[in-house]
């Protein structure tokens, strides 16, 4: 699974930043069985998926303390997006030096 950067906007207008991790993967995967019903994958529930990885995300940064429920009442917009780290020693498009 890849990287993803995410940027969440809340309701009242504060914006976070993060970038997700496999421990936010296999959080998903861990309270998705939990849950009656059991949640479905990415490809089953795709906006509960990257919304509840944006959540974890933010939480394991220390950036929202809040219950996935919280988050959900809260959250505006979630916007993630794979991770497009550019590697700083390298020449970047169009860079001819």
């Amino acid at each position: 699974m890849k990287r993803l950067s995410v940027h969440v906007e809340m309701q009242d207008g504060r914006a976070f930043d993060a970038k997700t991790s496999t421990a936010d993967y296999v959080l998903y995967e861990t309270t998705g069985r939990r849950q009656k019903p059991p949640w479905g994958g990415i490809s089953e529930s795709p906006s509960q998926w990257e919304a509840f990885v944006s959540w974890a995300a933010l939480r394991r940064t220390g950036q929202f303390s809040g219950s996935f429920d919280a988050f959900m009442r809260e959250v505006d917009l979630v916007d993630a997006g794979a991770d497009e780290t550019v590697d700083p020693t390298s020449a970047g498009p169009g860079d001819d030096s």
